[in-house]
């Protein structure tokens, strides 16, 4: 992190979110890949616990198994849900 210009802080902010869904559950269908993949990881980046349905069992279990190596905070960040 590089504090003397803020630049690190930003990063860090970015990359592990600002919280502002914590405390709260989404449930993104279509979430296995594309483009339901990446708001089902922007929520979870946020704080909130993602519920994944896709029609796709394998991907959507790997991807919530993902999103929790990433993300979880002593709670699943994810679950799926065929």
């Amino acid at each position: 992190m590089t504090v003397a210009n803020g630049t690190g802080l930003l990063q860090d902010a970015v990359r592990q979110g600002f919280g502002r869904l914590k405390d709260r559950v989404a449930i993104v269908t279509g979430s296995a890949r594309g483009i339901g993949a990446a708001t089902a990881t922007a929520f979870a980046r946020e704080g909130a616990q993602v519920v994944i349905c896709d029609v796709m069992a394998e991907q959507g279990k790997e991807f919530a198994e993902s999103l929790n190596d990433h993300y979880a905070d002593g709670r699943p960040a994810a679950i799926f849900v065929p």
